[in-house]
């Protein structure tokens, strides 16, 4: 039951943003340390992938140039004779 004068709500806080309470020199290296672990994951990923293509052994379709030699073809008959 609700005793008189006791509010039957909980009591809340102040509404108060959180923006423009970090310095902008805290805003700052946190933006440096972000760039750095990005820089720093994009080398990872880029060494992975140099890796995965020497490793896999087979070339790709595009990597076939012009100059690159193609076994020719054996065009002797090996059939019948006549027929």
């Amino acid at each position: 039951m609700l005793s008189s004068g006791k509010q039957w709500h909980a009591p809340r806080a102040a509404f108060r943003l959180k923006a423009g309470q970090t310095s902008f020199a805290k805003r700052t290296e946190g933006r440096k340390s972000l760039a750095a672990t990005k820089a720093k994951e994009k080398e990872m990923k880029d060494a992975k992938e140099d890796e995965r293509q020497v490793g896999s052994g087979s070339r790709s379709r595009l990597e076939i140039g012009a100059d690159d030699e193609m076994p020719a073809a054996d065009t002797s008959y090996q059939g019948q004779e006549g027929g």
